[in-house]
């Protein structure tokens, strides 16, 4: 099986969209949506805590191995892997390792696709973050990434009303302003995702890229191109609709899918409009979203 990618910062359709592909005969998402399970990035990170040596200058800040290194060194961090004893851990551990993680992965989503009735997948969906693909990259020999974009604004907008609904309805985590998610990690976010497309796109790597909008404008279209993006018959696109057109409740922070289009734009406090137009006006205009600050590129 392969591995089918989304790559989203948040609150850009991730959820709806597995679900939806889920529903196709050949495509298999492992756990019960809308918690979906991630079982082979998590080897993913584990296999990444025996690397040796030192990540890259340009490796995403998000990467795992950085992480690790913040924290702690590498099983020999001396030599950086170039010595005789990292050779021998490289050919004993490392080397297997590698070998039988891919295997592992492959063995697993084949049975228990067929344990739930899909022996036919030829694809498993999971949800990464920013750089985290490029790990299946190295290590499976075919990858299908899938960008998931939005406005960054309407993202904004979204996670600041789903972060009070949750507290609200749930009373679970903290309700977060807009300026603070703009400025925080969530809005570097969909700045890491356009540069990570454009790294893919100078590169000449396979991928897909998928916007928020064109999933609420025109949906038979949006996702007709995912399948053929995948390979896969499209004679199976009605069911994929009738699967989107249900949304999950705890997921809704509009009152339909259109009203979740330029809601920035409508309904905010004057300070945080303004806020938005300008702190992502380069940013949006880049990403090909209407912005009278920026110029589109």
């Amino acid at each position: 099986m392969i591995p089918l990618l989304l790559i989203t910062p948040g609150r850009s359709g991730g959820s709806i969209v597995t679900k939806t592909l889920a529903s196709h005969s050949q495509v298999f998402v492992c756990g019960a949506w809308p918690f979906e399970q991630r079982p082979a990035a998590y080897l993913m990170q584990a296999y990444l805590g025996l690397s040796i040596g030192t990540p890259g200058e340009d490796a995403p800040e998000n990467y795992a191995i950085n992480r690790l290194y913040k924290n702690g060194r590498s099983p020999f961090s001396l030599n950086q892997g170039e010595g005789p004893v990292e050779s021998i851990y490289k050919a004993c551990v490392v080397d297997p390792l590698t070998a039988g993680l891919v295997d592992m992965v492959r063995d697993f989503y084949h049975q228990a696709a067929t344990e739930l009735g899909q022996p036919d997948s030829r694809y498993f969906i999971e949800k990464v973050g920013i750089g985290e693909a490029d790990t299946f990259r190295g290590l499976f020999e075919t990858v299908k990434p899938v960008f998931l974009i939005r406005d960054p604004r309407d993202a904004v907008v979204s996670m600041s009303r789903w972060t009070h609904k949750v507290k609200q309805q749930y009373d679970q985590g903290t309700p977060r302003s807009i300026i603070d998610l703009a400025t925080g990690d969530f809005g570097r976010s969909y700045q890491k995702i356009f540069a990570e497309i454009k790294r893919y796109q100078r590169a000449g790597i396979e991928h897909h890229v998928l916007r928020y909008e064109a999933l609420m404008q025109n949906l038979p279209e949006a996702l007709a191109a995912v399948l053929r993006y995948l390979e896969l018959d499209c004679s199976q696109l009605n069911t994929l609709q009738a699967v989107f057109s249900h949304r999950e409740s705890h997921h809704v922070t509009s009152s339909n899918a259109q009203a979740s289009l330029g809601q920035w734009d409508c309904g905010l406090a004057t300070q945080d409009r303004d806020f938005l137009l300008e702190h992502f006006a380069e940013l949006a205009g880049q990403m090909g979203y209407d912005c009278p600050l920026a110029e589109v590129s």
